[in-house]
């Protein structure tokens, strides 16, 4: 497999599992928890730009909105953004479109700062128990992160006890928080990153009265 990819922009699934690359025609997805990323590459779109509207360019920077969409600006001057609509879901079904969003002017190659909401994540709809439904999945961002990567806990673990745990990818755990009980007004935190080196980790939200474990993996990128 040819890996030399001169990419523009990235961007994670806000259930963490789903890379998203982009080259300047080329939409790519990779899958976390495949045990060999690299291979898990998947073709999401291989764009013609002749079939662009006028004003439209070439993919560039990738942003996670706080509707759980990614949304993919162009280089230089233009006037539309693309958007993966369902990022949660596998390559085929991740609801890529190109030059979806008409601006009401010219933009200049980047996006805008879209603080965090607590808005409903974007789910993938399937017919087993694995569906996500509205608050039932915890969510951390941002990601990449580079100081502190912040943690929302789900809502079904609220007064509750968990514990968290970071592991690298050799299984090492890097930080432990113990036992914690969630509530309302805490359910959101923040863990700081200052003692750990650029890479990818495992963040584990163990429910220590059900036994439920969450994983999320994240990069820190400084």
């Amino acid at each position: 497999m040819d890996l030399q990819i001169w990419f523009n922009g990235g961007s994670f699934s806000p259930d963490s599992r789903y890379l998203y690359i982009s080259t300047s025609t080329k939409l790519y997805q990779f899958d976390t928890n495949s045990d060999d990323i690299i291979a898990s590459r998947k073709l999401v779109k291989d764009l013609d730009e002749c079939d662009a509207p006028l004003g439209a360019g070439s993919l560039n920077l990738h942003k996670l909105g706080p509707d759980g969409k990614i949304y993919i600006s162009s280089p230089g001057s233009h006037r539309f953004l693309s958007v993966i609509n369902e990022p949660n879901c596998e390559a085929s079904n991740c609801g890529f479109v190109p030059w979806q969003i008409a601006l009401l002017g010219k933009n200049f190659g980047g996006l805008p700062n879209l603080p965090y909401f607590d808005s409903e994540s974007n789910s993938c709809i399937t017919t087993n128990e694995d569906s996500i439904i509205h608050g039932s999945e915890s969510v951390v961002f941002p990601n990449p992160a580079e100081d502190v990567i912040y943690i929302q806990i789900a809502y079904e673990e609220l007064n509750q006890n968990i514990s968290i745990r970071v592991y690298d990818l050799k299984g090492n755990i890097i930080q432990s928080k113990g036992e914690r009980h969630v509530k309302l007004e805490d359910r959101k935190f923040g863990i700081p990153l200052s003692n750990m080196s650029n890479g990818m980790y495992l963040l584990e939200i163990k429910n220590l009265d059900s036994k439920k474990i969450r994983n999320h993996r994240f990069i820190v990128a400084k």
